[in-house]
């Protein structure tokens, strides 16, 4: 049996791959014991990507973090937890980017890391409305 191999050179991973991939596999650093914050909101406090982010936390949440969500099919997925967030003036929440955690609590560092520290995100894509179903006789 043949065995394919996959070289890889410098042409294909570049330096901004590298530094994506180190993020990813960066861990959440100094994650302290939850506290009360005003208004009986509970918080926890750690460090992401070597600067202080605040976990928003939530007793509603199946994960235990607000706006931190396990996607369906989660058993065959490496990193089942996603964060979402809401802009000024939308109707839904969107997807973080590259926010697929393998814990909740990672997802919800990430999603701290981004209202505290982070760049605009793209606007959404222009969508073009559906057309109506072609019918033939």
């Amino acid at each position: 049996a043949q065995t394919k191999r996959c070289i890889l050179t410098d042409r294909v991973h570049s330096e901004d791959t590298r530094k994506r991939e180190r993020q990813l596999l960066m861990p959440l650093e100094g994650l302290g014991p939850p506290f009360e914050g005003p208004n009986g909101i509970m918080f926890r406090a750690g460090f992401w990507k070597g600067k202080p982010v605040v976990l928003r936390m939530s007793s509603a949440s199946s994960t235990g973090y607000e706006n931190v969500f396990k996607q369906g099919g989660s058993k065959k997925r490496n990193r089942p937890y996603v964060a979402k967030f809401k802009r000024v003036g939308e109707k839904t929440q969107r997807h973080l980017p590259d926010s697929n955690s393998a814990t909740a609590e990672e997802a919800a560092a990430k999603l701290a890391y981004h209202h505290e520290y982070g760049s605009e995100l793209p606007p959404p894509a222009a969508r073009q409305p559906r057309r109506s179903p072609e019918v033939r006789s």
